[in-house]
Order: C-alpha cells, then sequence, then structure tokens
C-alpha cells in the first residue's frame, strides 16, 4: 500500500489509496501526510512523471550486446560474458 501512495500520479489516486491506508494504519498515514511534498509523484511538475526510469549503464550494456541478441541463446550468453569480462 505504501508503494502504491509513493507512485501516484494523480491526486485522486492519491487521495484513494491514502483514505485506504488510514483505515489500516493511521500513524502511517499521519506520517506520510506530514512529509507528502518530499516524495509523492502528484506533486511533481507533469515534465517528470515517468513509468520508468532509464539508467546509462543498462542502456550501454543494451547497446554493446545489440548485435548479438538475435544469435541463438548459448552464444548470446557467451557473447554477453566475454562483454563483462572486458569492462
Amino acid at each position: 500500500m505504501l508503494w502504491t501512495v509513493t507512485i501516484s500520479f494523480r491526486v485522486n489516486e492519491y487521495n484513494i489509496v491514502m483514505t485506504e491506508l488510514r483505515s489500516v494504519s493511521p500513524e502511517a498515514a499521519a506520517e506520510l501526510e506530514s512529509t507528502k511534498y518530499q516524495w509523492v509523484r502528484d506533486m511533481f511538475t507533469p515534465n517528470f512523471k515517468n513509468h520508468y526510469i532509464t539508467y546509462n549503464l543498462s542502456e550501454r550494456m543494451n547497446a554493446s550486446v545489440l548485435a548479438a541478441r538475435y544469435l541463438p541463446c548459448v552464444d548470446l550468453i557467451d557473447n554477453i560474458r566475454i562483454k563483462i569480462k572486458n569492462i
């Protein structure tokens, strides 16, 4: 339930989940509400509301094995092993 509160993109989503949380644990709801503006997504600017985060390291790894993606499974794993070994 706490995770659902933190990833709420809309104010009405946040309010619904917080109502449920208050019925289960009023103390947890009060604590979250006291720090609401520091972490709730519905308070962020709309330009930064993504369902995913892209990390440079994973993007770099994906780019380095791009050609190997179409290889048979064993060859793909061997190719990745060699890339990791050379890092």
